[in-house]
């Protein structure tokens, strides 16, 4: 009992109270451009924005753990391609930190030389 209650306390990296995901399936065949699937997510996000209650509204391709992103393989220059390397890939909008309250932090050398 003691490890689970340690693991309900457990720091997510973001906060879920107050938030609803829900899924949006895209029929075969629809949407079938980025540019268009960009639009048509875009015009969703902006409606639920305006829908009384809502504070703030978010896409992401599914990129809220534990199911998240989809896997793929890269290479890191200098090591042998024999050693696999795997990531996650997950598409969000610009809303997508600031509605999760995900801090951002900044690297300082960025800062220094003007850069952002």
């Amino acid at each position: 009992m003691k490890g689970f209650l340690r693991l309900m306390h457990t720091p997510l990296g973001y906060d879920p109270h107050h938030v609803m995901s829900v899924g949006i399936p895209l029929h075969e065949n629809s949407y079938t451009t980025w540019a268009v699937r960009g639009a048509y997510f875009e015009q969703l996000r902006a409606r639920v924005a305006e829908t009384p209650g809502v504070t703030m509204a978010a896409i992401s391709s599914n990129a809220t753990p534990p199911r998240n992103g989809w896997n793929t393989r890269f290479e890191i220059l200098g090591k042998p391609a024999a050693e696999q390397q795997t990531g996650s890939i997950n598409l969000i909008g610009p809303e997508y930190f600031a509605a999760l309250r995900i801090p951002l932090a900044r690297r300082k050398n960025l800062e220094r030389n003007g850069e952002s």
